[in-house]
């Protein structure tokens, strides 16, 4: 893992999740490491989301829309973002527990942090593309489809970081969670 660049690394990692989360834990970063992976993940978000915000900003019609949200957008990146993705890495740290897990929960951050990244070029493909496609169902089909993709990486490394046999039943938990969730709040 010291021989590849972060780039290589994050390319590399495409054929095996599993494979790159072993060499990522063997690597034995330090918490300095996962804060840059965290504030790397975020800034790289915050320009996938780049395209988003200005529309958004050009829909509210007022003066100064556009670099209202934008600048909204980059303190959530900054600020808000990491500190909620700590508590989603605690989160996933006590599902994996449930799964039969025993990893250490610096396990569960390296796995989510390392995830993000990994996935980050997919995502900001799918921006670029959503970016010149007028919205509809294939920009919703795409938006999905990343996000199937990230949690399929995040329950591979989840997995692997915690002793986890079988990453499918993981991912599919990562994945429908939060929708179930989210449709249990939208319905009352």
């Amino acid at each position: 893992m010291a021989s590849k660049s972060l780039v290589g690394a994050i390319l590399g990692a495409w054929p095996d999740f599993r494979g790159s989360m072993r060499d990522q834990m063997a690597a034995d970063p330090r918490e300095e490491r996962l804060l840059f992976y965290v504030f790397l993940a975020c800034a790289l978000g915050f320009v996938a989301g780049l395209p988003g915000a200005i529309e958004q900003g050009r829909a509210l019609d007022i003066d100064g829309g556009t670099s209202a949200m934008v600048f909204g957008r980059l303190f959530s990146a900054i600020f808000i973002a990491p500190l909620f993705l700590y508590g989603i890495a605690a989160l996933s740290h006590l599902l994996a527990r449930l799964f039969g897990g025993s990893g250490p929960y610096y396990n569960a951050r390296l796995a989510l942090f390392w995830s993000l990244l990994v996935a980050m070029p997919l995502l900001l493909a799918v921006s670029a593309i959503s970016a010149v496609l007028p919205n509809g169902s294939l920009v919703s089909a795409m938006n999905l489809s990343a996000a199937a993709v990230f949690f399929w990486i995040w329950g591979v490394s989840l997995a692997e970081g915690s002793g986890v046999r079988r990453a499918l039943p993981l991912a599919l938990t990562l994945y429908l969670l939060p929708a179930g969730l989210l449709f249990l709040l939208i319905s009352q």
